[in-house]
């Protein structure tokens, strides 16, 4: 019996995070098949506690730069010059490398981890897969000064993995004009043992149709708090709510104009009691998406990947961007939301109305619900990775 594949996951991100390509890392290794899982991560995330790590698996921490330094007005120059520790980091890798012995490298392109992993893949010969959840090309979080060689070496990266792994279509068609170089474009996964809800149960509920609405996710734009503000507004006028799940606290939401009576801080909730809350206390679910030029690629390329969370429930989705938008052409080809494809709030507020028929509701539910389980369904999406890395590795 051949002995198992011996991993090296390099990420900036703990993969028990909940967002970015880590959080589907660890969702994929929950149950490995042949694989025998080694975790170097990188300090610019604190690490979480060790109870919500995954079992059988030897963590590593590998310098990458101090999270403070992120926090303060100077953050775009430190985050830029932590990429200067890259032969800091590479040497804690290469010997981590000698010890470890790993068959194969897997790294995420988020923080700065990602390009000492690229370094030691090229200096040892170790096959290298990268997994691309955010658009590191339009991130314009790094001095102008380092951002040409960010993208050049992300190129390389690229182009140098045996195997890349782009959040959505969108992406992986972007990507493989760019660099000359085909992906497989893998979508964020539900957690192994995440429950479901069936449109059935949703419509067997004893809720009351009220417009109540609710946002999971950080509100990471000025454009996002306009469009969620725009959201509470309709809803007013509807006499309905927004609930806002995530890192948020109701003085923070204060700060960004979300301080009306009809706006619901929920704070962050796991996976499971997330969905749970959704599904007991709402009508449907709302993704904003900009509709900013300069945030194009960051739109067509980048996956919301609170939309695994959110077809769990089987309510219907409302996604409010642009028709190049990822989030838009997943609902084209799948038919699981509602698209409103202009800023304005008379197309929000006719998208809410029309939930109001029971016969488009249930088509809604039903088809979120069918969209979830085709893209992010556990089992298909571990499938495909593993069976994409045994490919490449043969």
């Amino acid at each position: 019996m051949p002995s198992p594949k011996k991993v090296l996951l390099i990420t900036d991100v703990p993969v028990e995070h909940t967002v970015h390509g880590s959080a589907l890392l660890y969702r994929l290794f929950e149950n490995p098949v042949d694989f025998e899982i080694c975790i170097a991560q990188g300090t610019l995330q604190a690490c979480l506690e060790p109870s919500r790590r995954l079992l059988n698996v030897k963590y590593f921490t590998v310098y990458t730069g101090i999270p403070r330094l992120l926090r303060n007005r100077f953050s775009k120059l430190f985050r830029s010059a932590f990429f200067l520790s890259t032969p800091i980091a590479l040497l804690k890798l290469f010997f981590l490398c000698l010890k470890l012995r790993p068959d194969l490298l897997i790294t995420v392109s988020h923080g700065v981890i990602w390009c000492p992993a690229y370094w030691l893949s090229r200096l040892t010969k170790i096959p290298i897969f990268v997994i691309c959840h955010d658009d590191i090309l339009s991130f314009d979080a790094h001095h102008p000064l380092i951002s040409r060689f960010i993208s050049r070496t992300f190129g390389r990266l690229y182009r140098h993995s045996l195997q890349a792994f782009p959040i959505c279509d969108t992406m992986e068609k972007g990507y493989s004009e760019l660099f000359g170089t085909r992906g497989t474009a893998l979508y964020p996964s539900r957690s192994l043992n995440t429950q479901v809800k069936t449109p059935s149960e949703v419509l067997l509920r004893a809720k009351q149709f009220d417009y109540s609405i609710g946002f999971a996710g950080s509100i990471a734009t000025k454009e996002y708090a306009l469009m969620l503000l725009m959201l509470s507004q309709v809803l007013a006028d509807l006499g309905g709510l927004l609930y806002i799940y995530g890192p948020h606290s109701a003085e923070s939401l204060a700060m960004c104009g979300l301080s009306s009576n009809n706006v619901i801080c929920k704070g962050l909730l796991s996976s499971c009691d997330l969905i749970t809350d959704m599904h007991d206390k709402l009508d449907a679910l709302y993704v904003p998406i900009s509709f900013e030029q300069s945030a194009f690629h960051s739109a067509a390329y980048a996956f919301p990947s609170k939309l695994a969370d959110y077809t769990c429930t089987s309510l219907p989705i409302v996604i409010q961007a642009p028709l190049y938008a990822s989030a838009a052409q997943w609902a084209s080809i799948y038919h699981g939301a509602i698209v409103v494809d202009s800023i304005g709030t008379d197309a929000l507020k006719k998208a809410l109305l029309s939930l109001d028929s029971q016969r488009l509701y249930d088509h809604y539910c039903y088809f979120a619900h069918e969209a979830g389980m085709k893209t992010f369904q556990h089992s298909i999406q571990a499938a495909k990775f593993f069976r994409v890395i045994q490919n490449s590795l043969a």
